[in-house]
């Protein structure tokens, strides 16, 4: 995946006959602008536990200390609901400091990124995550200005980014109560696919609110 940024969808609007490629990345292009601006002006300051209140909405950015391990085993970035409705947001650490991220739907399946080298296998690196549970129900009145056409996009897909650089995206229909419990770095929830903790250091978190 391309870095996350404005020249892609910009370049490609100088090439006529690629409105096809232009339906596909100015729709990721717009979250991600919006992503952006949530956590320039509305961002809450890490948490004291391994534990989000229920409280705000909006993506979700991360800095992370990788333990330098290469279990295989996807571990807990974000787990958001509870048992038999929840989102489970991953990495899976590989050998030679490579990785994929991913994200598992309760009942419906786990999306995994292209596996991608990371700057070291300890790296502090900067996770952003957005995924349809962060959000208000569409017509919800803590959307404020936000148009019911980015509401809608919000609600139906996730984002997963690595250094700024855009790695797994895709639509999804999945439903969860709003203000669900978050868990940063652990996963109390169960599951078959995601073990019980992260293994390296969770540095910073926050969300927009």
């Amino acid at each position: 995946m391309a870095a996350i940024a404005d020249e892609t969808p910009l370049m490609s609007l100088r090439h006529k006959g690629r409105t096809a490629a232009l339906d596909l990345v100015l729709p990721i292009a717009l979250a991600w602008v919006l992503v952006g601006l949530f956590h320039a002006h509305f961002f809450r300051p890490p948490p004291k536990s391994n534990q989000l209140e229920p409280s705000f909405f909006g993506p979700i950015r991360m800095r992370l200390k990788l333990p330098g391990t290469a279990g295989r085993i996807p571990e807990p970035l974000i787990v958001c609901g509870r048992a038999g409705n929840a989102s489970f947001v991953y990495i899976r650490l590989l050998k030679d400091a490579q990785a994929r991220v991913g994200v598992e739907f309760w009942g419906i399946g786990a999306f995994e990124s292209d596996v991608f080298t990371l700057p070291a296998a300890d790296a502090q690196i900067t996770f952003q995550c957005s995924i349809p549970a962060f959000f208000p129900d569409v017509g919800d009145r803590e959307w404020l200005a936000t148009s019911p056409r980015e509401q809608a996009f919000l609600t139906t897909h996730y984002f997963l980014a690595v250094n700024g650089v855009l790695r797994l995206t895709g639509s999804i229909d999945y439903k969860q109560p709003p203000h669900s419990l978050i868990y940063i770095g652990s996963n109390p929830v169960g599951g078959s696919l995601v073990s019980y903790a992260f293994t390296g250091t969770i540095l910073s978190t926050s969300q927009a609110k």
